[in-house]
């Protein structure tokens, strides 16, 4: 192959599967191969890096990554080509998920999963990022497939985080005592914020005194419907003022509260792969997590994994996170040195190795 390009529904830079695109083509030309990528959508900073889908030419020694990871007619593109297509899938969320609180979102999930299963068996080869993602390909038909690492950029953590954030939550944690509890990830029903709510209850009735600690869900809403049941919910269980709704924020704000974090904790049900454990890890705090889905394979023996989301069970892990020292320590370097499987220099060579044990 002289050319591995790559299409995309939607390129951002500001999310995992933009980055790990802008990494796999940076690989990819270091490697000597012809390399852009190709978007049907690209949001803010990303139209500088990305070609409109109208412009691929494609032909011969020409082979094409699909990131795929939503709906798209790129689906429809991709069935149409002649060039050997790999698909690179980070996961579709179910649309069970969905249909309570935005139908129309899962009818587009539903639709997504519908194309892959379509694209699967025709596709050259599928890469998962996880093995529960190549297992869904495997269930798709495809009969080529390999698990390839996500690439992450570390660099962006060892910036400079927002002073005058982090002081805030500092002082906001002297002042009322307790763990700072850590969620980043979008307010999604798969995710489900709301039993980290409930969690987060269960702790102050039992380890607090009914005010102490916080708990920080810090990203952007999937639903509106959903994201204010959040806030109800947290008001009918009293912890309303002790949870703390941060939308989207830049990345020097965000690194402070990962510093300001003695825990981070997910009960998502469902994820393909799970970026910030990886971020959490890395900067050195503490992750207790659901151990449903692909969380497993990211937290490796890294972290506390839990069985399952009962509220008085979340709220001892992070109690025991919080104040058995000895275990804090271990899972602090236990989730560093799982961070460092994740550096570039092992998981670009990993992705290239896999790549082209499928290419043609």
């Amino acid at each position: 192959m002289r050319a591995i390009h790559q299409v995309v529904p939607v390129l951002a830079t500001r999310d995992a599967i933009g980055h790990h695109s802008l990494e796999v083509r940076k690989l990819l030309r270091a490697n000597g191969f012809v390399s852009d990528i190709f978007a049907a959508t690209a949001v803010g900073e990303a139209t500088r890096e990305a070609k409109r889908l109208s412009e691929f030419a494609g032909g011969r020694d020409t082979a094409v990554i699909y990131q795929c990871s939503t709906g798209s007619s790129v689906s429809q593109w991709c069935l149409e080509r002649s060039e050997p297509i790999v698909l690179d899938y980070h996961n579709i969320t179910p649309a069970s998920f969905f249909e309570a609180w935005e139908p129309h979102v899962a009818v587009e999930l539903r639709a997504g999963r519908h194309q892959l299963a379509e694209l699967a068996p025709r596709a050259t080869a599928g890469l998962g990022d996880s093995a529960y993602n190549v297992g869904e390909l495997e269930d798709w038909g495809c009969a080529r497939t390999a698990v390839a690492p996500i690439l992450l950029d570390f660099d962006h953590l060892a910036a400079v985080a927002d002073r005058t954030r982090l002081k805030q939550l500092q002082d906001e944690r002297a002042r009322r005592g307790g763990p700072n509890w850590l969620f980043v990830g979008r307010l999604a029903p798969h995710k489900a914020p709301h039993r980290l709510i409930a969690a987060f209850a269960a702790w102050q009735r039992v380890y607090g005194d009914g005010s102490q600690g916080q708990l920080h869900l810090v990203g952007g809403s999937s639903s509106h419907r959903y994201e204010t049941a959040l806030h109800r919910y947290a008001e009918a269980l009293g912890v309303g003022p002790s949870v703390v709704f941060t939308a989207s924020i830049d990345h020097s704000q965000l690194l402070a509260h990962y510093a300001a974090a003695d825990c981070f904790v997910t009960v998502s049900e469902h994820e393909g792969f799970c970026v910030p454990i990886v971020e959490a890890m890395r900067l050195g705090v503490p992750v207790v997590a659901l151990a449903r889905a692909a969380v497993p394979e990211t937290l490796a023996s890294a972290g506390l994994g839990l069985a399952h989301s009962d509220p008085l069970v979340v709220a001892a892990a992070v109690q025991r996170c919080w104040t058995d020292s000895t275990l804090r320590h271990q899972l602090i370097e236990a989730g560093r040195a799982r961070a460092r499987d994740f550096d570039p220099a092992r998981t670009g060579p990993a992705f290239l190795s896999a790549l082209g044990a499928l290419l043609p």
